[in-house]
């Protein structure tokens, strides 16, 4: 990088996906300790609640999986960056996500507590003051 950043981050979604990996084998690992349970206790769980287990965790696992194979086939990367002039945003296939603007074109940062439809969330805007 030929400017010296005050604040750099970069992540890639093949490095994300490996969290979505985790929850996946969480999920079949969760099917593990039912079957587990019922050799260690010699006790049946009702079949209709073994289904119902199985089946949810059995899809929750494959979309899981199927989620971090999309980010490791399809990756991009992210990237902020904040100069003592500058304040960039690389959002990967987003343009309207993305930005590069002068320190000195901003305004202000806001962060507001909101509440709407979904509840309690957060907001931080930034303004931009106009040329």
């Amino acid at each position: 990088m030929a400017f010296s950043p005050i604040y750099y981050y970069k992540k890639n979604r093949k490095q994300r996906s490996k969290i979505f990996i985790v929850m996946g084998v969480a999920c079949l690992l969760y099917i593990a300790a039912l079957y587990g349970y019922e050799y260690i206790s010699s006790k049946s769980v009702p079949e209709n609640t073994r289904s119902i287990y199985i089946i949810a965790f059995s899809v929750c696992s494959f979309i899981l999986f199927y989620v971090a194979w999309r980010h490791r086939a399809y990756s991009a990367t992210y990237e902020a960056v904040i100069t003592t002039d500058r304040f960039i945003v690389k959002y990967p296939g987003s343009p309207m996500w993305s930005f590069d603007i002068k320190i000195s074109d901003i305004k202000r940062f806001e962060h507001r507590n909101t509440l709407s439809h979904a509840g309690k969330g957060d907001l931080v805007n930034l303004f931009i003051q106009p040329n």
